[in-house]
């Protein structure tokens, strides 16, 4: 949106398209506001976050509105989230001591190529003080995922 010559927002609405099949009509929904300066020869930053997203490609737009009761759609922005783990990675367990229950995460990459028709091996064991295997948690083929086990 031109902000130079309209500087009298009263807030924005934070729109983001939903649905299995985005398309350019319909299936926007409001997600969230952000309260406008009002008018103003200032420059201005306005932010919001969107927490509720997974790896995707999604598409946002803002519907701003103004103090006479007239609305304005922004321009269509489209943002790739990719949340596949690019490392192995094991966290510490918690609670830690071990108590009667734990829980243990860590997360698998994404398959290399020549890897790409098959899932990666994963074994999760267990060891105490003295180094003898306690338990094995995990010992099966995985996707890339972040994972927690309790």
């Amino acid at each position: 949106m031109d902000h130079s010559n309209r500087n009298k927002q009263l807030w924005f609405e934070i729109q983001k398209q939903v649905g299995s099949k985005q398309s350019t009509v319909g299936n926007w929904k409001t997600i969230g506001f952000v309260p406008g300066f009002g008018t103003t020869t200032e420059p201005k930053s306005y932010s919001f976050t969107d927490e509720n997203v997974s790896t995707g490609i999604y598409k946002y737009r803002l519907k701003q509105f103004d103090f006479d009761g007239s609305f304005e759609y922004s321009n269509e922005i489209e943002v790739e989230v990719d949340f596949t783990p690019k490392e192995f990675v094991l966290y510490q367990n918690y609670p830690n001591p071990f108590n009667p229950t734990t829980k243990i995460k860590y997360e698998i990459p994404s398959v290399t190529l020549r890897q790409a028709q098959s899932d990666i091996i994963v074994t999760l064991k267990v060891y105490d003080v003295l180094g003898n295997e306690v338990a094995t948690l995990v010992n099966e083929q995985k996707q890339p995922v972040f994972m927690k086990l309790n």
